[in-house]
Order: structure tokens, then C-alpha cells, then sequence
């Protein structure tokens, strides 16, 4: 199995494939959608690279691969974007029913949350809680953080791994 550096080296050589693919689904660049879906996209064509049996090394194997993987990952962003459609509608449709029994979680489980949200809030510097603040309060996309905190788009990215890997740290330390 090809490991994921090198998955994502030659998803960076190639990434007009994810691009294309994107643009085939009808996203403008200058939406603020267009980044989310493209980051999905390169998820996508890493994965199937590293999934992919045959031998890639000269330019008419590479141009058959990306030829399939861009077909691969326009068919999983359409596919995916239905499948939310879907539920949107569907989620629409459903009466709500108020007296549908509730899910009332454990105090204990309840109690481990809290101190491990208190632990990783703890442990942000303000640069992280602005964008943190952006992605859940204002329900801002990763596109349109850039514009209203002043900072690049590789400086959000680089944020968000670091709140991902800060939470998964705090998780632990509370078991």
C-alpha cells in the first residue's frame, strides 16, 4: 500500500485533477464553497491512490490515472452532495413530534466531556480561539475565515490541525 506522503506528493503535481473535478460539479472558484469541496476532493484522490494496484511511472500511466481519479472524485463529490441533499429534504419533510422520548446522556459521560472541553479551551491561544469561534459560533467556512480574521488560507489550515490535534490530546488525558 503507498503511503500517504507520497499519496499526497503527487495528489500536489497533479492537483488540477481535484480542480477540474470540482468546477465539472459547477462550484465557482469564487464561491466560498469551492475550497471545503476542494479539500474533500483531495482527500478523495489520496485515498484512491493509495488504493491503486497498478504501477504509475511514465506519463501515459499517470495520464490514465488521473483520468479515472478525477472521474473517481467527481462521482464521490456528487454523490455525497445528493446524499445531503437527500437528508436536507428529508429533514424538512419530518413533523416533528413533541413527545418523542429524549436521550438523556450519563452525568458521568457528561461530566468527562466538560473537563476535557474546559482542558482543550484551556489550552488555546487566541489566534486558535478566533478561528475556532469562526467554525462553530459563526458557522464561517474555511474559505471565508481568511477574509475576516486577516490571515492566509495555509494559516487557517495550519490552526485547524492544531485545535484537531489539541482536542484529540485533551480527550485523552481525561481517560
Amino acid at each position: 500500500m503507498r503511503s500517504y506522503e507520497r499519496a499526497f506528493a503527487f495528489y500536489l503535481a497533479h492537483m488540477g485533477v481535484v480542480v477540474a473535478a470540482v468546477k465539472r460539479l459547477g462550484i465557482s472558484p469564487h464561491t466560498a464553497e469551492f475550497d471545503d469541496v476542494v479539500a474533500d476532493g483531495m482527500l478523495i484522490y489520496v485515498d484512491y491512490y493509495r488504493r491503486y494496484q497498478d504501477h504509475i511511472s511514465t506519463v501515459e500511466e499517470v495520464k490514465q490515472f488521473n483520468q479515472i481519479a478525477g472521474f473517481v472524485v467527481f462521482r464521490t463529490l456528487l454523490r455525497r452532495r445528493e446524499d445531503m441533499r437527500k437528508r436536507q429534504q428529508a429533514d424538512a419533510e419530518r413533523p416533528i413530534d413533541p413527545l418523542a422520548p429524549t436521550v438523556v446522556p450519563s452525568v458521568e459521560a457528561d461530566v468527562a466531556v466538560s473537563a476535557a472541553l474546559v482542558d482543550f479551551i484551556a489550552s488555546l491561544t487566541s489566534e486558535e480561539r478566533q478561528v475556532l469561534s469562526q467554525l462553530y459560533d459563526e458557522d464561517s467556512t474555511l474559505a471565508a475565515i481568511p477574509k475576516k480574521l486577516g490571515i492566509s488560507m495555509y494559516r487557517v489550515r495550519q490552526i485547524r490541525r492544531s485545535l484537531q490535534k489539541k482536542y484529540v490530546a485533551s480527550l485523552h488525558r481525561q481517560h
